[in-house]
């Protein structure tokens, strides 16, 4: 009897959180065998470019290739860069989420600070869906660059300080960072991009986007094969309309980019960076509601929203019957939290 009232409880507090999950998550699509996706984990990480505090987090291990310029364009053309897979991780707490990007690269980096040319150093891109018609390209699609589909929120971060170094902030209703130009940023287009409150008119523009880096290799000097390390977090509401909004229990739509300076003789270009767009947005699950103990996975199908009949599924799966899902989707049991 008390499993079963708990069940019943159960039932009743995913159909609450059902409509909650669907106006806070952001808007997906059904999942193919293709899409890629990630459990974000509960964890409060101390950013300073360390990744000791993720050894235990799961990872996503994401290809990275350069996109092929669209026909009839006048952009210039890149040089070649490899392919690389890189390795992304997320985490949240009450307040914050914490990004991981690993990229396997030998070590560039032009200092002392401020660099010559940062060009010269490596730099990235990590963004996220704002709008939900906005494409993994900046905002566009696949099947035209220039054409906007909506913003993203892109965190643009040019190597200016030294490893370890605290890098973002900046001046407040802007997303400018002056100092080591960790840049919060949106764009609509791959040709349109600014800093937040930078294009339009924006007095809600907040830029507490924080991060710093370091590299495996990087007492062996330039050229030393290795791994970067980005870390990066930021408040997980900013009320800023060009940041992206998280919310517990939702799905983050996630775009990496990252350029190498070894592209050509005068380093990287604007359009050689390698980039994880054209396999589409990254699927990343948030850990849920804050303060429950309850772990249920309620997104069944990886839809991006909770309805009644993943409330169903994970009733089935407490008493031990079978459940289908997606093909890709995580696996029920490990991702929701569920309020008592």
């Amino acid at each position: 009897m008390k499993a079963l009232t708990r069940s019943i409880m159960a039932v009743a507090a995913l159909a609450a959180l059902a409509i909650t999950f669907t106006l806070a998550s952001s808007v997906g699509t059904q999942a193919s065998p293709a899409e890629l996706h990630l459990n974000a984990s509960d964890a409060t990480i101390t950013v300073d470019g360390d990744s000791s505090e993720w050894a235990a987090i799961n990872g996503l291990t994401v290809p990275m290739k350069q996109f092929e310029i669209p026909p009839g364009s006048d952009w210039d053309t890149p040089g070649v860069v490899d392919p690389i897979d890189a390795t992304l991780k997320v985490a949240t707490d009450d307040t914050n989420i914490y990004v991981l990007f690993e990229v396997p690269d030998d070590y560039d980096f032009d200092g002392p600070v401020p660099p010559n040319n940062h060009k010269v150093s490596a730099a990235l891109a990590v963004q996220f869906l704002i709008d939900p018609a906005a494409g993994p390209h900046m905002g566009s699609g696949h099947s035209d660059f220039e054409a906007g589909l909506g913003m993203v929120d892109l965190w643009h971060w040019e190597l200016d300080c030294i490893a370890s170094a605290m890098s973002g902030g900046g001046p407040a209703g802007s997303g400018n960072d002056p100092d080591c130009n960790m840049d919060d940023e949106y764009s609509t287009d791959p040709e349109t991009r600014e800093d937040d409150g930078g294009g339009d008119p924006n007095a809600a523009a907040e830029n507490s986007l924080a991060g710093s880096w370091s590299h495996s290799g990087s007492a062996g000097g330039i050229d030393t094969a290795g791994t970067w390390t980005f870390e990066m977090s930021r408040p997980l509401q900013t009320g800023d309309p060009e940041d992206a909004a998280f919310a517990a229990g939702g799905t983050a739509k996630v775009a990496l980019a990252y350029w190498d300076a070894d592209e050509g003789a005068t380093g990287w270009t604007d359009l050689g960076h390698v980039t994880s767009a054209d396999g589409g947005w990254i699927n990343v699950h948030l850990p849920g509601v804050a303060g429950g103990t309850d772990r249920l996975w309620a997104d069944t199908d990886c839809s991006g929203a909770v309805n009644p009949i993943d409330s169903l599924k994970v009733l089935r799966h407490d008493a031990g019957l079978s459940v289908s899902q997606t093909a890709g989707c995580p696996g029920v049991g490990t991702s929701v939290t569920v309020a008592d």
